[in-house]
């Protein structure tokens, strides 16, 4: 965004050439910069957005994980990766990753 002119302090030859003419071209940059602020605006909220996906997206994939602990538990990794149809490393390895326990209930 472009700097408001201080009336003050001297004027650049870098900024008397950047500086616009008359004013349509002061209007059409004021109105570039009010689009530019917006698009600005909107990009911060689709990211807010996404983080919010986010969350929810690992705290879905912590709940999975806690329920394939469940059957872990309950079946023992091999049987419990034959039915999820996954390799017993893979189921291992992401729930030692989560933190959940994979002992068998007996």
């Amino acid at each position: 965004m472009i700097e408001p002119i201080d009336e003050e302090q001297p004027v650049t030859e870098t900024q008397q050439k950047r500086r616009p003419v008359n004013d349509a071209a002061r209007e059409r940059l004021r109105d570039a910069q009010k689009a530019e602020a917006n698009a600005l605006r909107l990009v911060g909220a689709a990211e807010k957005v996404r983080e919010r996906a986010q969350r929810a997206l690992e705290k879905a994939e912590h709940s999975l994980a806690q329920a394939q602990a469940g059957l872990v538990k309950v079946s023992g990794a091999d049987r419990a990766a034959l039915l999820l149809d996954e390799p017993v490393g893979a189921l291992r390895t992401r729930l030692r990753q989560v933190g959940a326990s994979t002992r068998r209930v007996e």
